[in-house]
Order: C-alpha cells, then structure tokens, then sequence
C-alpha cells in the first residue's frame, strides 16, 4: 500500500510503498477515505510522536507512519469479534499510522458514521471534536457558565465554540484577526476578544486555553472564583509568569492539563463520544469547519499551511 512515512529532510515526510499492516486483535482494519492534519502532527515531524498511556510522547523510527486521525469503511474486523463489521463507515482515532491507504485502529476508539455525515467531515471529529467535547466536560454543568475558549479559530476551537453553546453556556472566542472573530460569531459565540488579558474582572467559570505562555498566566487572573482551566494546547511554546501572590485570589481555582488519548483510555468510551459527534453532525447542530480539502498528495503544503496559521478550522486530506 502507499503512506507517507517520516524522513529526515524536509517536509519531513514522503510517499512510499509499504507492507499493508497487521491488526492485532482488538483491532479492526480500515480502507482510509479521509485524515486531517492536526498542529501534533506538524510540530511532531520529523521524529513523529507516539503518545502513550500515560500522555508522554516517544519519537518513532525514521519510516515510520504518521497520522492521528481517519475516516474510512472497515475492511477487516477485529479478530476478538469487538467493534464495527466489514463495510461499516467509520471515524478512529489509531494515534499514528493514519496517513496511508490502510490503518488497523483499535475497536474502543472506532465510531460508526451516521450515513448523512461525510468522509470529510468525520475526518474532523476523532481529535478535534472529540478534544472539544471532552475538554469541555472537566467545567462541570455549562448551563449559564461563562466559558471563554483561547485558539478558537483553531480546530479544536471551533468545535467548543458550538458545543459550549449547546450546553447553554455564554460563550467568548478569541483570535486575533477580525475576520476569524466574525468567523467565531457566526459560529454561535456570544462575543470575541483579539486577546485574552490578564486585566479585568474574574468572571470566567472555565477557560479552555490553547496558547500557553501569557496567554496561560492571563487565565489564572480572570478565573472565576471556583472556576477551571483546561490546557489542551500550547501553541506558543511560550514560557508561563503571572505575579507572586496571585493563587491567594484563586480560592476552589482547578487547572489541569487535557491529553486525549489517556482521557479516552481512562473510561473506552471512545466509540460513545465519536458517535454522539456524529449524530449532532448529521442532525445540523455541530458544523465541522474545513478550511480546504486537498487531495493526500499535497500533504506537505497542507503542514506548511497549517504552520503559517491561515487556517480555520481544519483542512482536510482526501485519500480515496
């Protein structure tokens, strides 16, 4: 079959012929229609990063697959007899290996797609869509909450955008160009911000933060009383400061970092979640934003697009 496999030289990746893979027994096989490119995959690159249990990472071998996510129609069950059956449409999360024309995933982190979602579409919900979602639920009951959401025109972002809203949360996105924040108002955001600053009242019950450094020293000023912060990002590999004395004014405060992968694996409910998504695509009520859809071919510009930040949401890899 051909994959992309890592390389030394940049773009750090290139296709090549390969052996169609092995699934082990609690793994299904699936034909790959579509992947999108994640930031991991682009700042992983070229030492692609396999994530482990317990949300550390180890640089693969040079040839190795990359590739978080997928959508594509499995070909070949599970030999434990668990997950979907030949021919069911599918979104997984395998965690590597996804960029190429096959990819075995683990049954508990295989969905069904519902027949109205497409390809492209359910490409979009095994990392970002199901980051968001679960991001989400360590703020507790959103209902008339105030949730602020950094990196929202990004593609976990603007995910939460739409399931904090859903929850009945008011919702605040920031990004820094106009035009994403307009973006992020027809999304179903209550208001933007260009930035989140560490001046002003606390009135944030939870903040998803996706930047880090100052960014991240602003949401522990504008935390609420009790309130939560989720890191699930840091894009800006930026170190964190906010001043001394400042946890005096944070009485009950929750920080703590979100992994996806060991949160999927603390309760295998990976299935559940990929097809709750689902189904809120295919009902209207959760729009993936896609940027572009590229033929797979064109996986090196893709990444250079994603570097350059021009992208909202997220773009798209057809693959067949």
């Amino acid at each position: 079959m051909r994959a992309w496999t890592t390389t030394p030289e940049p773009p750090f990746i290139r296709m090549a012929e390969v052996d169609t893979p092995t699934p082990r027994p609690n793994e299904a096989l699936v034909e790959v229609s579509a992947v999108s490119v994640n930031r991991g995959e682009l700042v992983s690159l070229p030492h692609f990063w396999d994530v482990r249990m317990d949300g550390s990472t180890m640089s693969m071998p040079m040839g190795s697959i990359p590739g978080y996510e997928l959508s594509g129609t499995v070909v070949a069950g599970a030999a434990d007899g668990t997950g979907p059956g030949v021919g069911t449409r599918v979104a997984g999360f395998p965690a590597r290996g996804s960029w190429a024309e096959y990819a075995p995933v683990p049954t508990a982190l295989l969905g069904h797609l519902d027949q109205a979602v497409t390809d492209e579409q359910g490409a979009t919900l095994p990392v970002a869509g199901q980051t968001a979602y679960r991001a989400l639920r360590r703020g507790g009951l959103l209902l008339g909450q105030r949730v602020v959401i950094t990196g929202a025109a990004g593609g976990v972002g603007v995910f939460a955008i739409q399931l904090a809203k859903l929850a009945g949360a008011h919702v605040t996105g920031v990004a820094r160009s106009v035009q994403r924040r307009q973006a992020l108002l027809e999304l179903g955001a209550d208001e933007t911000l260009p930035e989140l600053s560490p001046e002003g009242p606390r009135e944030f019950d939870l903040i998803m933060e996706a930047v880090g450094g100052a960014s991240l020293g602003a949401a522990f000023a504008r935390v609420a009383e009790r309130g939560t912060i989720v890191q699930y990002g840091e894009a800006s590999l930026a170190d964190v400061s906010f001043p001394a004395g400042l946890y005096a004014t944070m009485p009950g405060v929750t920080y703590g970092p979100f992994l996806l992968y060991p949160d999927l694996m603390g309760d295998y409910a990976g299935t559940k979640t990929l097809e709750l998504l689902s189904g809120l695509v295919a009902a209207g009520d959760l729009k993936p934003v896609i940027a572009d859809v590229m033929d797979w071919t064109e996986a090196p510009r893709a990444l250079q697009r994603l570097s350059d930040r021009t992208v909202l949401g997220k773009i798209v890899l057809r693959v067949r």
